[in-house]
């Protein structure tokens, strides 16, 4: 039995309590993002530098329907280090990656596991695989 709070679209608990532990998350305020340079390749717009050579951009389309009024396109280039959010002063496109975009920062797995600790000790071992944004982690238990 596990009582507690959740975060929409998410299927685990984050705040709660299984009757043995109780824990929660608290934001770490810490710099988790960066904006990468993408080096163009040879004046091909689509094209940047990665260590493993060449890549091409990927094009992303999400359709934006507000109630009310006409749905809109949003365009979005993908580079391997996240979206491209603009272009610095020489014209080469800036990437900006967030740990919260890295697959290894999602990991219900670890969540599950929490959910069924029951001691402390259990639960911190378990918090050292959790694959979530970087938190704080608060636990307790009898």
């Amino acid at each position: 039995d596990i009582t507690g709070v959740t975060l929409p679209g998410t299927p685990s608990v984050v705040a709660g309590s299984n009757g043995k532990i109780a824990w929660g998350f608290t934001n770490s305020y810490i710099d988790t993002g960066d904006v990468v340079i993408l080096e163009p390749v040879a004046a091909n717009p689509d094209l940047y530098r990665t260590p493993a050579g060449p890549r091409r951009l990927d094009h992303v389309e999400e359709r934006l329907c507000p109630k009310g009024t006409a749905c809109e396109i949003l365009s979005i280039e993908e580079s391997l280090w996240g979206p491209v959010i603009a272009a610095d002063r020489q014209g080469r496109k800036l990437a900006y990656r967030w740990i919260a975009h890295d697959p290894v920062a999602v990991n219900l797995r670890g969540m599950l596991d929490l959910e069924r600790a029951v001691t402390t000790g259990a639960a911190l071992d378990i918090a050292h695989r959790l694959g979530i944004p970087h938190q704080n982690l608060v636990v307790g238990d009898a």
